[in-house]
């Protein structure tokens, strides 16, 4: 089967294809950008079995799309793929139009679309190793599977383990080579299809959603609290897209946002200041890591922002400012409490749970509430165990009111703790990350 995917938003379109090439043996499918491109395409290739297009579009929309297919008698089978409710269009020939995919429920759409399909194609699933985009790997920043890169027909070598961070530099070195391309094993697909779909209807709804005059507006506080206890600029900046994100998905999600305002309300300055520094500090160190794909980005502030809403305020202040071993069973447990919760709340990203989870955690085994040492602590966790505990170590130079510098601050960090594994890396990156 022969497809052209029209859409300017390109994760989409590869996520498209890589449905296709999961449950279509010996699909083909053609990307198109926009509608302009589309006609193109159409006008030199005359065999295309079906044409899955977008209706809002720069330049040329769907509808115009449609209307050339219908003068020029194009047989290919028309989807249109849209935000819009389809009876809201007036400016498209509705008659035309074979099957309607509402975004975003992208992977819902195709299997519904597959299976009117399924008679007069070939739906035998993909054997082997199945290609995902390089551009798509880097939209969600973290590799969803087991990755590999194919050497000739028959030879695949596996480049990364699923959940290793693909950052900006690993896509530019891909690029240079002209590789745009990776492979997934196809017994994993289905696995790494629902996880993606998961990031991608975040990365396209949450990000684009305007929650400004809501009640809880997070956003000033967030900011002016960050200039306020010396956060610089730029790190302000960085962080404010991912920051955003962040405070969308916690303002629909009712017990995150009461259980926030609850903690942001009481008297005490250090839950609002511990967790906006913490959250500001990961995408800081992030960025100079190259780890910096919007969600990956969005994840930390998100993690930032609420790994703490399982504890009251004074329990909060006093046990991340303590230098005791031993813990009440609440403050102990209080991760993974959280974490759990998370997995029952929908539009929660994948990985938010593990962060939280993890982030009381030590590389030598000494944390808790597991005690795993640092093979077994993720490569996100382990930046945000980092910056956990820069936060804390601001938040306490600012109650003592001592001076606040970046060095004083890094001065205090056990650095021979965290010198091995992922932990490493961070320590490595943070020696090149400003953010005060």
């Amino acid at each position: 089967m022969k497809t052209l995917v029209v859409d300017d938003e390109i994760e989409i379109s590869e996520l498209i294809k890589l449905i296709l090439e999961i449950d279509v043996a010996g699909s083909e499918t053609i990307i198109a950008n926009d509608g302009d491109e589309a006609i193109e395409i159409l006008k030199k290739i005359n065999d295309i079995d079906l044409v899955i297009c977008d209706y809002s579009m720069p330049k040329v929309k769907g509808s115009e799309v449609l209307q050339f297919i219908t003068e020029h008698e194009i047989q290919s089978k028309f989807v249109l793929c849209s935000s819009y409710d389809i009876n809201s269009l007036k400016d498209i020939d509705h008659d035309s139009i074979f099957f309607f995919i509402k975004k975003p429920e992208i992977t819902d759409g195709m299997e519904k679309l597959l299976a009117i399909l399924k008679p007069n194609y070939s739906m035998k699933k993909t054997e082997g190793h199945v290609p995902i985009s390089i551009k798509l790997l880097k939209a969600i920043g973290v590799c969803p599977g087991d990755i590999y890169i194919q050497i000739n027909e028959e030879k695949f070598i596996k480049i990364y383990n699923a959940e290793e961070i693909f950052s900006t530099e690993e896509v530019q070195k891909y690029q240079k080579k002209d590789r745009a391309y990776l492979h997934i094993d196809s017994e994993d697909s289905q696995k790494v299809l629902s996880l993606l779909t998961t990031q991608i209807n975040l990365l396209f709804t949450e990000s684009k959603k305007d929650l400004s005059g809501e009640a809880l507006d997070l956003n000033s506080f967030i900011f002016s609290a960050a200039k306020e206890i010396g956060i610089n600029q730029e790190v302000i900046e960085l962080s404010k897209p991912a920051m955003k994100f962040a405070i969308n998905i916690i303002k629909k999600n009712t017990p995150l946002k009461d259980a926030l305002l609850r903690l942001f309300k009481k008297d005490s300055d250090f839950v609002p200041q511990h967790s906006l520094v913490l959250a500001m500090v990961s995408c800081a160190i992030a960025s100079e890591m190259k780890w910096n794909s919007e969600l990956t980005m969005c994840k930390l502030s998100l993690a930032g922002l609420i790994h703490d809403l399982e504890l009251e305020n004074a329990q909060i202040k006093e046990y991340e400012m303590s230098e005791v071993s031993e813990f009440s069973e609440k403050f102990k447990y209080h991760p993974t409490k959280l974490a759990s919760l998370l997995t029952t709340i929908k539009d929660i990203p994948p990985d938010i749970d593990r962060i939280i989870a993890e982030h009381h955690e030590k590389p030598d085994g000494s944390g808790f509430p597991f005690g795993k040492k640092h093979l077994q602590i993720s490569a996100l966790s382990s930046l945000f165990i980092i910056a956990h505990e820069l936060s804390n170590i601001i938040c306490e130079k600012m109650a003592k009111k001592e001076k606040l510098t970046q060095k004083s601050v890094l001065e205090k960090l056990n650095k021979e703790l965290y010198n091995k594994g992922n932990f490493k890396k961070v320590l490595k990156a943070l020696n090149e990350t400003s953010f005060l």
